[in-house]
């Protein structure tokens, strides 16, 4: 076999999203003189990490997003790739219940290492006869193609691949704890940039402007936050095709002073270290990078029971609560989670030890590209 090896990940973009990070933190520490990561994407670019991603070696492959009109025009340009770009050792699909036609496509193409992986316990996507006819399909292909299944949580696994969810492999979403550690006056330093009060209750979001995160409810629970909490701040980082709608909906609540629209950010650690609570609301999630991210900087997270179990780090950071409490009572436990931070010994040994340190993911990821 010669080095360093390349493996092909399906993405719909590069931008800051959960699987883009995550294939980005595993990308940063992986040993590039052995494997080197492509990405096939949908998105027509640029990306927030585009130009990283070449930098460390990566080549990215824009493929005709695929709808009924353009679909063979997809296959197409991806058996293109598969043929002209390769070899590649492996095939990693981030992209749900697509992940079946990527596969299929790929094995046709003798790429002898082909693992789905699934990123959420849900599609986001009502339930229609259509959509039932489609998932079934994909669940089908996947089982079919794919040497490997592995997922971000048990959840996420068994809502992919169905019965066969418990022999898939979790691979957690794991993040470098040394992004978390942070200098002495960096909050205050941060508040300043954006203008914060020093000592306002400054909350923070992290995610993907989509119906799934559950935006409208934070908004509402924010609202009845500033009856409480008058020099409460919002944070919401992330862009999507819902932003404009949850903006309105601000502007509605007059809530233009107090909420920030960070957008699509590369210094998640460092908003982290300037908030106080992080909140997630969330109608379904797989294992949200985001959860752990905020609690390796040190922050009680409000969470919605879609979060699973298995993202608590074990800091006594995590509380779960129903969104059907309602606005106020959410508010209300925004404003009892504060606390003061754990110390970064106490963050890093956690996050090792519940194996979310990048450097342990790194050694699995980098075993699946070597066991076709």
């Amino acid at each position: 076999m010669t080095f360093p090896v390349r493996v092909l990940h399906f993405l719909g973009g590069l931008g800051v999203g959960g699987a883009e990070t995550l294939v980005m933190n595993v990308f940063r520490h992986t040993d590039r003189t052995r494997v080197v990561f492509d990405a096939a994407v949908c998105a027509a670019g640029p990306d927030p990490y585009d130009a990283e991603f070449q930098r460390l070696g990566g080549r990215i492959f824009r493929l005709p997003y695929p709808n009924r009109r353009t679909i063979f025009r997809y296959v197409n340009a991806l058996r293109d790739v598969l043929r002209e770009q390769g070899p590649f050792i492996a095939a990693h699909t981030h992209v749900q219940h697509f992940n079946g036609l990527t596969l299929l496509i790929a094995r046709t193409a003798g790429v002898p290492i082909r693992i789905a992986h699934s990123h959420s316990t849900s599609d986001g996507r009502s339930t229609t006869i259509r959509r039932e006819v489609y998932r079934r399909l994909m669940r089908t292909l996947i089982h079919a193609n794919a040497t490997h299944l592995a997922g971000c949580s048990a959840s996420a696994c068994a809502a992919l691949y169905g019965g066969k969810g418990a022999a898939a492999e979790v691979l957690q979403n794991a993040i470098d704890p040394d992004d978390y550690r942070f200098p002495p006056g960096v909050s205050h330093s941060v508040r300043s940039d954006l203008r914060l009060p020093q000592d306002a209750l400054v909350l923070a979001h992290v995610g993907r402007f989509d119906g799934q995160k559950n935006h409208a409810g934070l908004v509402d629970a924010f609202v009845e936050l500033l009856r409480i909490r008058p020099d409460a701040r919002l944070l919401l980082i992330g862009d999507g095709p819902c932003r404009a709608g949850i903006e309105e909906r601000c502007r509605a609540h007059g809530l233009e002073n107090a909420v920030t629209f960070l957008g699509l950010r590369n210094d998640v650690p460092r908003l982290l270290s300037a908030s106080d609570v992080f909140v997630l609301p969330s109608l379904c999630e797989g294992l949200p990078v985001a959860v752990i991210e905020a609690q390796m900087a040190g922050l009680p997270c409000v969470v919605s029971p879609a979060v699973p179990d298995s993202a608590d780090i074990g800091l006594g950071l995590l509380k779960r609560l129903s969104l059907n409490e309602g606005a106020e009572k959410w508010a209300k436990e925004i404003v009892a989670a504060w606390k003061q931070r754990p110390s970064w010994e106490d963050r890093q040994r956690r996050l090792l030890l519940t194996g979310f340190d990048i450097r342990q993911s790194v050694h699995r990821w980098e075993s699946l590209y070597s066991s076709p």
